[in-house]
């Protein structure tokens, strides 16, 4: 048990000292836009060993910065590491995105949930991207992954490429069990990219979807859950993702809605829930689907604000390890969390 978690009582926010993420973005110089806006609409991942969160994002017209920052909460004093500078010289904002800056390193996005940890890699992976550095919505088929023993990205072309059509704005992703990840366009296609090959592939054809609705996986039943009072539904991984629609029960069924984060807490065999506008958490029955207010003490962390950094995506995070489910609001704030 690290230091500053040794004796904290379960289910109390702990605002952990001194993991302003800002601290760590000292020392160079923005290549475009505001250093804040890492986090707009942009996510994290959790590697299992350390605990250790991995942040990074950016994009659209926001910030171009490609750094990676990391958080190990397995440490007496966590605070933030930045691992790489950015790539110093990028193309204007003014252009449409393109997948990669002249250096061959990956372009800023809003990393939205297509960051994940692939432990079983020991590596940082955006499984494609959208809303890339530039002045629109641009997205890119590219699988890349950043290495935390070199401190850098693996050379361009190290991964094959999404299928056409895979990628969209907003759109759900979820690692499953065995980490590979699974991706839905709103269109109803539901895509698998294997972490075994590498590779993706088209698994089916399902039901039309919202952006910004989030998805987790139930690795106990090993299903894929859609989280939206108005298209919930789950899909079988064990039988093509064949789907059946959920409806989400209870007082508070309602707050099952698009800009909300979802994780699975195996600390409590459940899927918790944190909405973009609100300082309280939901838990949802994997089985029944009945929703409740899960009572934290504390003093909770601020009411995000209105904005793209309040979407927080992959920063609503569970670290097994430690059995903590984690907060990161922005730049400014501390790492809000609390132990199951």
């Amino acid at each position: 048990m690290p230091t500053w978690l040794s004796g904290k009582a379960v289910l109390t926010w702990i605002a952990i000292p001194n993991t302003k993420l800002a601290d760590a973005q000292q020392g160079f110089t923005s290549p475009g836009g505001e250093k804040a806006y890492v986090c707009a609409y942009s996510g994290a991942c959790v590697k299992e060993a350390g605990s250790e969160v991995f942040l990074a994002g950016g994009g659209h017209a926001d910030y171009a910065g490609n750094e990676v920052y990391t958080l190990r909460l397995q440490d007496d004093a966590p605070k933030w590491v930045r691992r790489c500078n950015p790539t110093p010289v990028v193309y204007p904002s003014h252009l449409i995105g393109q997948a990669y800056y002249s250096d061959g390193r990956p372009t800023s996005r809003h990393t939205y949930w297509h960051i994940q940890f692939i432990n079983a890699r020991n590596r940082m992976f955006y499984i494609g991207g959208a809303a890339i550095w530039g002045n629109g919505n641009g997205t890119t088929l590219t699988v890349d992954a950043f290495d935390p023993e070199r401190n850098d990205y693996e050379p361009a072309g190290t991964y094959a490429s999404l299928p056409a059509d895979a990628v969209y704005v907003a759109q759900g992703v979820a690692k499953d069990g065995y980490e590979n990840v699974w991706l839905q366009h709103p269109g109803g296609r539901i895509y698998r990219w294997d972490r075994v090959s590498a590779r993706t592939t088209l698994v089916a054809e399902r039901s039309i979807c919202n952006i910004d609705t989030p998805y987790c996986v139930d690795p106990v039943r090993n299903r894929l859950v859609r989280f939206d009072s108005r298209f919930g539904a789950m899909f079988d991984l064990n039988n093509n993702a064949a789907e059946t629609a959920v409806t989400f029960r209870g007082l508070h069924a309602a707050k099952v809605t698009t800009r909300s984060s979802v994780i699975w807490c195996a600390g409590r065999g459940t899927f918790l829930l944190f909405r973009w506008n609100e300082n309280r958490v939901y838990e949802i029955h994997p089985e029944t689907f009945e929703v409740t207010e899960l009572a934290v003490a504390g003093t909770r962390p601020p009411v995000p604000p209105n904005d793209g950094v309040a979407d927080m995506y992959g920063r609503w995070f569970y670290a097994p390890e430690l059995r903590l489910c984690g907060y990161i609001r922005s730049v400014d704030d501390p790492v809000w969390v609390f132990r199951v």
